[in-house]
């Protein structure tokens, strides 16, 4: 008998069925929260996502500034080496420091402090190297710096070699970065040289400024372009200015108002047609209102369109000139009046002044023997005995000499004359001449004459005893008489 079989149950479907419905009921039941949680879940998502995107972009960009930190210090360490090495052939000492300690030197440096090697100022303080008397000073600088305060980056001081000498120098300075941090730089320049010159300067101006007080001179400039005035120490004092400069209409007031055309028209000349400068006028010193006589000459540079001049105070000389003028005047009234003859003669017995009284006494004009030797006066016996006792005053220079000779009038008659002369010298005491007096005693001397044949009745006259002198002797009252007449 055939049983009738029947089919196996689909577990497997009636399982997923079961969960069908299951998950069915459970949607129906959870499916709000279910849904609020995965989008939480789903934004949570999205911004880990979002930062891991930053954090990647965070890393690449690190990644990229390292590198190109590696890049620059690299670099900055090549640039460091080209630095050192051109700082190290550099003639001009420098050094870099920090904390007021060396931290480098190069060559120069060492050699312009006296160290062989820069190793042996490495680590040193900065002070070691300063003159004692202007290390206050410089840490004054370095702690100023250090503090990040303004300090000058260029002054002047005194430094000290490692044998302990002394020498000016000028430092400059700044503050550089290196890969291990800032230091500062400094450029140090021996000053030795200029200061000698600066010294010379200095020197010299004081003594020009000396030299134009003593003198009474200055010097100014004129600039025409911006109407402006300098002038030199002795030109201020000259002028009682007060300053350094003024202007060219504040100067020109200065000399009185009647010399301003004198002033104007020179200066005009100067500049638009080349005629030399060369005036003097008066000024009213303003600082004391002292009357001043004033030289001035000056020159015109068109290239600068600037005048230089110089002034001179010559009122002392204007004073002198007019005293000498009226001693002049004097004595040559004097001279002119006097009933004598004022004479004259160099060294050689020539003359070189004769007072006008000559043409009365001899007949000659006073300029016809500028030139010409005092014997060509005398007639031929009285030469020899003349031109002996010059020569012997020449030699001995003695002061004063009175004597008497016969000249020779220009017709021809011989006058007794009393001569009075003195040896003239210069500076040394040399004597360069003779000056003197001369007087026409033949009147006097007839009538001393007459007087003497009176008293003698007809004594025959006193006859010289030397032979060739039969004549009275001229000398007999002044000089011994010569044993034998010299010959001409």
């Amino acid at each position: 008998m055939n049983k009738r079989s029947e089919p196996l149950p689909d577990l497997e479907s009636q399982r997923m069925k079961i969960i069908g419905l299951g998950e069915s009921s459970i949607r129906k039941s959870y499916y709000p929260e279910l849904q609020q949680r995965i989008g939480e879940l789903e934004e949570k998502t999205r911004e880990l996502e979002a930062a891991y995107a930053d954090q990647t972009a965070a890393s690449k960009e690190l990644r990229r500034q390292i590198d190109e930190n590696t890049v620059k210090e690299q670099e900055l360490r090549k640039s460091e080496e080209r630095f050192r090495s051109l700082i190290d052939a550099s003639p001009v000492p420098v050094v870099l420091s920090r904390d007021g300690k060396f931290v480098y030197t190069n060559l120069a440096f060492c050699r312009m402090s006296g160290y062989d090697h820069p190793a042996e100022i490495a680590g040193r303080d900065l002070l070691e190297f300063v003159a004692p008397e202007f290390r206050e000073m410089v840490a004054g600088y370095v702690r100023a710096r250090s503090r990040g305060e303004r300090v000058d980056v260029r002054y002047e001081s005194m430094g000290e070699r490692k044998d302990g000498s002394r020498f000016p120098y000028e430092i400059s300075v700044a503050v550089i970065e290196l890969s291990d941090g800032p230091v500062t730089m400094a450029f140090v320049t021996e000053i030795s040289d200029r200061k000698a010159a600066e010294e010379a300067l200095k020197k010299s101006g004081d003594r020009l400024k000396r030299a134009e007080q003593i003198a009474g001179i200055g010097h100014w400039e004129f600039n025409m372009g911006s109407g402006t005035v300098q002038a030199s120490d002795g030109a201020r004092a000259i002028y009682g200015l007060c300053g350094e400069q003024w202007t060219i209409a504040e100067v020109q007031k200065i000399p009185l108002p009647e010399y301003r055309p004198l002033l104007d028209e020179a200066l005009r000349a100067l500049i638009h047609e080349g005629r030399p400068y060369d005036v003097e006028y008066r000024i009213r010193r303003p600082s004391d209102n002292a009357l001043l006589d004033i030289h001035s000459t000056a020159e015109y540079e068109p290239g600068t369109n600037t005048v230089f001049g110089i002034i001179r105070d010559i009122t002392l000389q204007k004073k002198a000139e007019l005293t000498l003028r009226e001693s002049e005047n004097k004595y040559r009234g004097i001279v002119e009046t006097t009933p004598d003859l004022i004479w004259e003669i160099d060294v050689t017995g020539r003359f070189t002044f004769m007072s006008p009284r000559i043409s009365d006494l001899l007949g000659y004009p006073a300029g016809g023997l500028l030139g010409k030797p005092f014997i060509s006066l005398l007639p031929p016996d009285q030469v020899p005995v003349a031109k002996a006792l010059f020569e012997k005053q020449v030699s001995t220079g003695q002061d004063l000499v009175t004597l008497e000779i016969i000249a020779q009038h220009a017709d021809g008659r011989r006058i007794e004359m009393e001569i009075r002369s003195s040896p003239a010298t210069d500076d040394q005491g040399r004597i360069t001449g003779f000056r003197g007096i001369t007087r026409d005693i033949t009147e006097a001397r007839r009538a001393a004459t007459s007087l003497e044949q009176a008293r003698k009745k007809n004594e025959p006259p006193e006859q010289c005893h030397v032979p060739g002198y039969p004549e009275r002797c001229v000398f007999l009252a002044c000089v011994p008489c010569p044993d034998e007449p010299a010959q001409a």
